[in-house]
């Protein structure tokens, strides 16, 4: 019996040391799991913070895709740090051409930060400038709202953007109304005179859209600019007089603007004037090298004059010259002197550098279509043009010069009816097009010169 308790009791003792151990085990485990998950927690936090750290040296360097890239990791984990907020929403405003999808998201940081503060009124003013470009204006009117009713009271500027707003909307009393208590609390803000006349000028009222532009200038006789976009304005009533004053005195208020060169440039044109206006330009590029504006409109000259060797030769000097931000808009001009020139490889090889360059799609496009048109791949290209032509509604010029191409098209595909229509849309929006009349009289059996070019 003494040999049988002693056992039992061996037993006993071994579970309860078991037990301990058992127990000792789990409080062990529990302490490393808790140190693992802090020292986890740590490492991200040290993470994050360097994903912020580099999102602010990209953004300082102006890498803009990079630092969004990680604005949006440090986001992640920590979705409530608002300074990194309004930093992403900075950074993706910056971009030259923002997507729809960062311009959401740049909305959905804004709303992000007035839930946690609701008083902060140069977020809510930004806020209102994205969701117009979103087309958001129903939203976009809400906060302007908000602001008039607070402590924006008679803001002008905030007035023609309501204005804007209700003219979209298609309700034309209201946006009167707004663009006319705009004028009245910011006299100075130019745009609210443009849109006015504007929508002047969409309701048939020529003698009030002129009415406008001349109170513009009356009230903004020192701004250059103001007499710059009367001048622009006068241009569709057909006064040549009355635009060479204002754009004299425009250039008077600011000879050392490149804007008002480019302006006078472009009345000695009117006035059929080119060794005039070669020479503003010339003193243009003398005194800003850099303007990409100067290489465009003198390379224009010289391509109208059916000089596009020397057009080329400028379009390359500019592309040494301008900034690289600004190199697109050369190389979209210089693909269209080769291929007048039959260069296709070069052209070619510039298309690929726009896409690279993320230039717009329309661009491409209508480089490609011509392309195709310069290969007399009619039916691709008018495929290509057709499409082109459904995103131009708003571009009566643009437009113009895509009917044009597609008038060549169908002549070439023996679609005479097709082709007429191309022309005729292509002289509405350019009734001095000496291509289009041609193209027209081509469709009538008459000889067809290149157009294409």
């Amino acid at each position: 019996m003494g040999s049988k308790s002693r056992r039992k009791h061996r037993r006993r003792r071994g579970r309860r040391v078991n037990l301990k151990f058992t127990l000792w085990l789990l409080v062990s485990l529990l302490v490393m799991t808790a140190g693992v998950y802090r020292l986890h927690a740590f490492q991200v936090k040290r993470n994050a913070g360097i994903f912020k750290h580099q999102a602010q040296q990209a953004g300082e360097a102006n890498r803009l895709d990079e630092a969004s890239f990680y604005y949006g990791r440090y986001l992640k984990y920590f979705p409530a740090d608002m300074e990194a907020q309004i930093a992403w929403t900075q950074i993706l405003e910056k971009k030259t051409a923002p997507s729809y999808p960062e311009l959401r998201r740049v909305m959905e940081l804004y709303e992000s930060v007035l839930r946690q503060d609701a008083g902060n009124h140069g977020i809510r003013r930004n806020l209102i400038n994205v969701a117009i470009r979103l087309g958001r204006l129903s939203d976009a009117q809400q906060h302007i709202e908000i602001l008039l009713k607070g402590p924006y009271a008679d803001d002008g500027k905030l007035e023609q953007l309501q204005a804007f707003c209700f003219a979209a909307k298609n309700d034309k009393p209201k946006a009167k109304e707004f663009y006319e208590r705009s004028i009245k609390h910011a006299p100075r803000h130019l745009a609210s005179y443009v849109q006015l006349a504007e929508l002047h000028a969409r309701l048939a009222e020529p003698n009030e859209a002129d009415a406008v532009m001349k109170k513009l200038v009356e009230a903004n006789d020192r701004d250059y600019q103001a007499h710059l976009i009367r001048a622009r304005y006068l241009r569709q009533r057909g006064s040549t007089e009355e635009i060479a004053r204002e754009t004299r005195r425009a250039y008077d208020l600011a000879r050392d603007n490149p804007e008002t060169h480019l302006a006078m440039a472009e009345v000695a044109q009117l006035r059929l004037a080119p060794e005039e206006a070669r020479r503003y330009l010339q003193e243009g590029l003398d005194r800003f090298p850099d303007n990409a504006g100067m290489y465009l409109a003198l390379a224009q000259m010289q391509m109208t004059a059916h000089r596009t060797d020397e057009a080329v030769a400028c379009l390359r000097r500019g592309l040494k010259q301008v900034p690289v931000q600004s190199h697109n808009v050369l190389l979209y001009k210089l693909a269209l002197c080769l291929i007048q020139r039959g260069e296709k490889n070069e052209t070619e090889e510039i298309i690929r550098k726009l896409v690279q360059k993320k230039a717009a799609s329309i661009v491409i496009d209508e480089l490609q279509a011509r392309m195709l048109l310069a290969k007399g791949q009619w039916s691709e290209a008018a495929v290509l043009l057709e499409k082109l032509l459904k995103g131009l509604t708003a571009d009566a010029h643009s437009a113009g010069q895509v009917n044009l191409l597609l008038g060549v098209c169908y002549e070439k595909r023996g679609e005479a009816d097709r082709a007429l229509m191309a022309y005729d849309q292509a002289l509405a929006a350019n009734p001095q097009s000496t291509t289009a009349h041609e193209g027209k009289a081509a469709a009538r059996k008459t000889p067809l010169v290149n157009i294409w070019q």
